[in-house]
């Protein structure tokens, strides 16, 4: 029989009536209603997300808004005509009536409380009015944020004694604007903020109020970076107030990252549980994209350079405590933990390191990056009880360090012409390193049965190593020699070669199959490493343009080769294109001074149909046999 709601509700009216008259049981009657209970739940859900604007709010709402705007034009336009105890009066009556009135539909079942909100909104407004009517009456003086704090205070009280959320949002927002108002113009990091935070929060969780908490949430982490990061500079210099507040960027992203993953099995705070975690990816990768290049040294100091100061080394290790208190509870909980941990572990050890000390803090960046990519990626796809969200924050970290670093030390590079190969170079083998980790992780989740696509990574590394590589084999001249320049430089491209020969060696080793972008890696490595060693005043820019022209060609050739291997006709297209693109462009960097415009025009035109003619033979050829081998795997299916 089709349940109908309305007679499952009219059931439920008259299954009460049955057990209060004898008929039937307090056990029967809870039986009867546990069949019909899912429907009821299910109605609602499907009623609340087919949900759609409600006029009678919107009415409700403009109603509101000109009774607010009429009040506060009457009072402005009859001010001076009422004697002070009428406008006491006045004012005291319409605070009262307003609160009263919402109350009255508020607490009785029967009656609207939509009205009741309107009214209890109106009497917050009356109420903000009253404490600016009465200051004026009486020419009171005081500090000049004082009446939003009462303001705030006084309709926090109501909202929570009506238990109306948003008479809660009202009183937020004005907490929030005393705040602002407290530091902006007093300096004043009006730590009585926390406490009203906490105290909106509370009510928030109390009301099961999903927007109240994740607002709580922004507003708590508006006022950390209010408290961390001040307007003022007086104190100490901005350079070093960035680099700190960079610094604790890295214990609070994991753990907000941890906490994101602790309240994801929890039906109600899900919600904020995605918001920790996209804020906390956000915080935590920060400081690797902006703190892990050559500026100037901050100081020397241990405990994360923070120095003396008590207060960032104990804001440090409270988020650092936190966290493994959640990591902990998760444990608990019988969930996976090892991406949690491959997050906190880099800013527990960043607290005992001097990382003001530039070869320190490059190192270190440079080196926990790499492990950081390798371990999220890892523990993302292999760990027993996957979360998608972990996966796709892995994604997100190894596309945003190879991008950012990619840009990043070709803006270098053109930025400083004496050492251009040398940038250059360093990106080149921090892709390379990039892409044989990416093959690692393929290679150890195979051996774990768990399925990993590298297509992704593959794709990015090769595309910017590439791009890498082509911005290098146009003319460099007047080079300086790698050993002139800074010591870090040198050390950061001597670590990352030997991690990139060790990942070669132990590929080499352990893979069966496809080890063409291992070995492709290998050569990659070697052109590059030449060329970065013979690099100085002395080498022509021949050597370079030799060296790097000759490394696209091998380089296209092979991922062309790869294309039919794995039978991507995508990557052949692109890889193709890539070919083309440079053949076009040494052509006309080489050639466009020898020849006089019309032969020059004419000998391109033939050469470009000739080369046309040939790539694209050659493009059928590899596409058929990609079809063809990809209609055989369908039959033998």
């Amino acid at each position: 029989m089709a349940k109908n709601i309305s007679f499952v509700r009219e059931l439920f009216s008259e299954v009460r009536k049955w057990t209060e008259q004898g008929i039937i049981s307090h056990e029967q009657q809870q039986k009867i209603e546990s069949l019909y209970t899912v429907e009821i739940e299910s109605h609602e859900k499907s009623t609340a997300s087919k949900k759609s604007l409600n006029l009678t709010s919107v009415i409700m709402g403009l109603a509101i808004l000109c009774l607010a705007a009429g009040i506060i034009i009457f009072y402005a336009s009859n001010w001076k005509k009422m004697p002070p105890s009428i406008k006491l009066i006045q004012v005291f009556f319409l605070v009262i009536a307003s609160y009263g009135t919402s109350a009255w539909f508020l607490f009785n079942e029967n009656r609207s409380r939509l009205t009741g909100r309107a009214f209890l909104i109106l009497g917050m407004v009356s109420y903000g009015a009253a404490i600016m009517l009465v200051a004026q009456i009486y020419h009171i003086s005081a500090h000049p944020t004082n009446g939003i704090l009462a303001w705030a205070a006084g309709a926090f009280l109501m909202a929570a004694l009506m238990r109306e959320r948003f008479g809660l949002y009202i009183a937020s927002l004005l907490f929030f604007i005393w705040n602002c108002w407290e530091f902006a113009v007093y300096d004043n990091p009006a730590y009585l903020y926390l406490l009203f935070i906490s105290l909106t929060a509370f009510f928030y969780i109390r009301l099961k109020d999903v927007p109240g908490i994740i607002a709580s949430l922004c507003f708590l982490i508006f006022y950390y970076y209010q408290s961390i990061i001040p307007h003022y500079t007086y104190k100490t210099s901005f350079e070093v107030m960035i680099f700190q507040a960079g610094l604790l960027n890295l214990p609070l992203g994991a753990m907000l990252l941890c906490a994101g993953s602790y309240f994801r099995d929890k039906d109600f705070f899900r919600p904020a549980s995605y918001l920790m975690s996209v804020l906390g990816w956000l915080i935590f990768i920060l400081p690797f994209l902006a703190m892990s290049w050559p500026f100037e040294t901050i100081n020397s100091g241990v405990f994360a350079s923070f120095g003396v100061s008590i207060k960032y080394s104990s804001i440090y290790i409270a988020f650092i405590a936190i966290s493994a208190l959640l990591i902990y509870l998760i444990t608990k909980s019988g969930r996976p933990v090892k991406f949690l941990i491959s997050a906190c572990a880099f800013p527990a050890i960043v607290f005992f390191l001097p990382m003001g000390g530039l070869q320190v803090r490059m190192i270190s960046f440079h080196c926990v990056m790499a492990a950081i990519f390798f371990f999220f990626l890892y523990y993302s796809h292999t760990e027993e009880e996957k979360d998608i969200f972990n996966t796709i924050l892995a994604y997100i970290f190894a596309f945003s360090v190879i991008i950012v670093k990619g840009f990043g030390f070709v803006i270098y590079a053109f930025d400083s012409e004496k050492y251009k190969v040398a940038y250059i170079a360093g990106f080149i083998i921090f892709a390379v390193v990039c892409l044989l980790l990416n093959v690692l992780v393929e290679n150890l989740a195979k051996k774990r049965e768990t399925k990993y696509s590298p297509a992704i990574i593959h794709a990015l590394c090769a595309s910017m190593m590439w791009s890498s590589v082509y911005a290098a084999s146009f003319e460099i001249n007047g080079q300086r020699s790698i050993f002139s320049a800074n010591k870090i430089v040198i050390v950061l491209i001597i670590i990352f070669s030997v991690i990139a020969a060790g990942l070669f060696v132990w590929l080499v080793k352990t893979l069966k199959n496809n080890r063409i972008i291992v070995y492709l890696a290998g050569l990659v490595t070697v052109f590059t490493l030449t060329a970065l060693f013979i690099a100085g005043p002395n080498t022509s820019w021949i050597v370079y343009s030799l060296l790097f022209n000759s490394l696209l060609v091998i380089f296209s050739s092979i991922y062309m080769y790869y294309s039919s291997v794995i039978q991507s006709k995508a990557l052949l297209n692109i890889m193709v294109s890539a070919f083309v693109l440079h053949i076009i462009t040494r052509y006309f960097d080489l050639f466009w001074d020898m020849l006089s415009g019309s032969i020059f025009f004419i000998c391109t035109g033939l050469i470009g149909i000739t080369a046309g003619i040939i790539l694209e033979n050659r493009r059928r050829s590899i596409s058929r046999k990609i079809k063809s081998a990809g209609m055989n795997k369908g039959e033998m299916i």
